[in-house]
This record gives C-alpha cells, sequence and structure tokens, in this order.
C-alpha cells in the first residue's frame, strides 16, 4: 500500500474545523500452486482510490463543557489474503470454505453527530453507508454447503453509540456502554434475492473497584442481540468476566486472580437465511471460560514505565493511522 494525505485545521472561539484527504494505491499479488486434479491460479489487483474527510467542532459554552461534533469520512476495507486465497478448507463431509480472488474492496461512507457533556457522557449517532459490501455467502450443491466470500451490491447500519461514566462511591468507577443498531443488506447470492435487515443491540457494563490496603477487583458484563453477517443470522449471547487484585512488596508487585466468560455462556448460534431450497443451522461452542492467576513485580524506577508506554501509544496511534 502506498498513501499520501493532507490535513488543514481552523479555529475560531467555538467552532474548529478539519479538513483531511488522503491518496491510496494497493497492489496485491496471489498465486494457487495446481496439482493433477487442480490447475494452478493467480490474480494480480491494483487500484488508486481518495479518501475525503471533514470534521466540524462546536463548543456549546465558553469553557467547553458541551460539544457537538459533525463527520464526514469515506473509508475502505481490504479483503485479506485469506479471504482472497481460493483454496478449498473441508470442515466436516457437509460444509466446504473457499475463498475469493475476484474481490474487490468494501467501501464506506460515514456521517456522524456527536454530543459530549464533560467527561461522562457521550452520544454519537451515525450513518454507514456501504458498497461492494464483503460477506460470507453461501450456496449449495447437492447436501453440500459452501461458505465463500463474495462482494454484495449495498448495505447500511444505523447506530446509537452511549457512553456514561459514573462514580456512585469513591471506591467504584461504574462504565455504561449501550449500543443500538438497524442494519441491512441489499443484492443477490447465487440467484437469489438477498435483502435481510435487523435491529441490533450491543450492551457493555463494567465496574472497577478500589479499596484500601492495596485491594481492587473489576466486574464486568457483555451483551449482543442476535446479529447479521451475510446469509446467516447469529442468536444473541453474553458473557461474564471478573477479577480481584491485591497490591504486594511495597506496591512494586500484585497478585491477580480473573475469570473469563464465568458461566460459559459465550456460545454462537447461527441460522440460515436467502438459501436456496435449503435451511442450514449450527452451534460453535469454544473454550472461551478461562480462570488465571498471575503474579508480578515491577523492576526499575515509574518514570521508565511512564516514558515506554508513552512510546508504545504513539506507535499504536500511528498504525491505527495506516
Amino acid at each position: 500500500m502506498n498513501s499520501a494525505y493532507v490535513n488543514a485545521q481552523k479555529g475560531w472561539k467555538h467552532l474548529s474545523i478539519q479538513l483531511g484527504l488522503r491518496l491510496e494505491n494497493t497492489q496485491s499479488k496471489g498465486e494457487q500452486l495446481g496439482n493433477e486434479l487442480v490447475p494452478p491460479s493467480s490474480f494480480t489487483k491494483n487500484y488508486t482510490q481518495v479518501f475525503p474527510s471533514i470534521f466540524l467542532n462546536y463548543k456549546l459554552d465558553t469553557v467547553g463543557t458541551n460539544t457537538l461534533n459533525f463527520s464526514i469520512s469515506k473509508r475502505i476495507n481490504r479483503p485479506n489474503y485469506q479471504y482472497l486465497n481460493p483454496f478449498v478448507f473441508f470442515k466436516d463431509k457437509y460444509s466446504y470454505s473457499s475463498g475469493n480472488p475476484e474481490l474487490t474492496p468494501q467501501y464506506q461512507m460515514r456521517y456522524e453527530l456527536k454530543y459530549q457533556h464533560k467527561q461522562w457522557l457521550r452520544l454519537a449517532l451515525s450513518y454507514n453507508r456501504f458498497t461492494d459490501v464483503i460477506f460470507q455467502t453461501t450456496r449449495v450443491e447437492n447436501d453440500i454447503f459452501i461458505r465463500k466470500p463474495e462482494n454484495v451490491a449495498f448495505g447500511y447500519m444505523i447506530i446509537l453509540n452511549t457512553n456514561i461514566t459514573i462514580t456512585p462511591a469513591e471506591w467504584w468507577t461504574l462504565y455504561f456502554e449501550p449500543q443500538f443498531a438497524r442494519l441491512g443488506l441489499d443484492g443477490m447470492a447465487y440467484g437469489e434475492k438477498l435483502n435481510p435487515s435487523i435491529y441490533a443491540a450491543r450492551i457493555g457494563i463494567y465496574n472497577q473497584f478500589q479499596f484500601k490496603k492495596g485491594w481492587s477487583a473489576e466486574l464486568g458484563s457483555y451483551y449482543v442481540s442476535r446479529d447479521l453477517n451475510g446469509q446467516t443470522y447469529t442468536a444473541g449471547r453474553y458473557r461474564v468476566n471478573s477479577g480481584i487484585q491485591k497490591k504486594i512488596w511495597k506496591n512494586k508487585g500484585s497478585i491477580r486472580f480473573n475469570v473469563d466468560d464465568m458461566f460459559h455462556s459465550w456460545v454462537a448460534r447461527e441460522r440460515s437465511v436467502g438459501l436456496a431450497q435449503a435451511y442450514s443451522f449450527q452451534t460453535n461452542e469454544s473454550d472461551t471460560q478461562r480462570f488465571g492467576i498471575a503474579l508480578t513485580y515491577n523492576f526499575g524506577k515509574d518514570t521508565f514505565t511512564r516514558k515506554s508506554k508513552h512510546k508504545n501509544n504513539a506507535l499504536d496511534e500511528e498504525k491505527n493511522r495506516m
């Protein structure tokens, strides 16, 4: 990937504006070796796109306690190499999957309005319009279900995000993060009309506790309603995580015990939609319930730790921009 970008910004008393323009060129090449039964194959792709963006920020008061932010941006989601690999994987005698070297990138136009009050309330409403949506589609040949990523013509998501941070007590911080969405597709898959749409929700509740004598704890839960993934509906599920920690050795060390997916409830149950004269359902259960214990000891000075963390954050930020 080759890219160049330019940003310009201007600020006034209440209003600030930032304009961005990014030029990207992507080149990819793949080669699949053959054998006696399957001939070799290869592909080469080279495409260039321009991605503009605009951000407006408005302070509703002189001290910035209440702010509004509006943004428009164009984004790209490139298919990864596994999605482009045509090699056939046999899950079982009824289920195959393969990649698709003919995939093109997925493009997104995002319109978002945000409101923030101090540091405890954030609201965001966004409309996302997708073209050439990359989704796992399924075709049925005899008794075999073959999954393959394809480009679906159009998709959309309307999302309402909320982040609330409160402190019910001096030792207790609560983070409440509900998200509600309306999403749908419109296109064709192997001659069948594909236009499902659903309402979806994701709700996270996270608690942090700071006790005396070096004790601390956390308790979190996360719920997702049913979701849409191409020609598949996924049923709702939830998980609960917890942990407790004690500072030792004059705060140089700590001992921690944690539990992930406490009730082993993070189980994916899926059913098909839009298949020609066929129906499928499956349950995927993995090792998500885990218990862990950790003993740590910090060597060196705190100043070195802070510097190292600052450098890592800068690197992570640059990676995200790429």
